[in-house]
């Protein structure tokens, strides 16, 4: 479903400098494609959230330590900094939808 939203995205935007009053903001929201983006990127941030509040207690139930916990996140921070650059070259030379279905396809189950 992401991968989906996410295609649905303008492939370019091109920022012009304007004097936008309020009536053009509430036009430029309810286009769909800033619709579309929106939705996209509260749902990503919707799911870090909840994942960065279960994931500590799925860890102290299998009896992690305050301190393992805090290295699995600080390894998982480090690899999507380290990673970001590289999968965003990918993106812009092989097109979003490669990256998004590679990194879609481990929750297959």
């Amino acid at each position: 479903m992401l991968a989906c939203a996410s295609a649905a995205l303008p492939q370019e935007v091109r920022a012009e400098p304007s004097n936008a009053g309020p009536r053009d903001i509430l036009t430029c929201i309810s286009s769909r494609s800033v619709l579309a983006s929106s939705v996209f990127v509260l749902t990503l941030a919707v799911l870090s959230g909840v994942l960065e509040i279960l994931m500590p207690l799925e860890l102290r139930a299998v009896e992690t330590s305050a301190l393992a916990t805090g290295a699995f996140f600080l390894g998982a921070s480090l690899l999507a900094a380290l990673a970001g650059p590289f999968v965003g070259r990918w993106s812009d030379r092989r097109g979003r939808l490669e990256p998004i279905c590679w990194g879609l396809a481990p929750t297959i189950q």
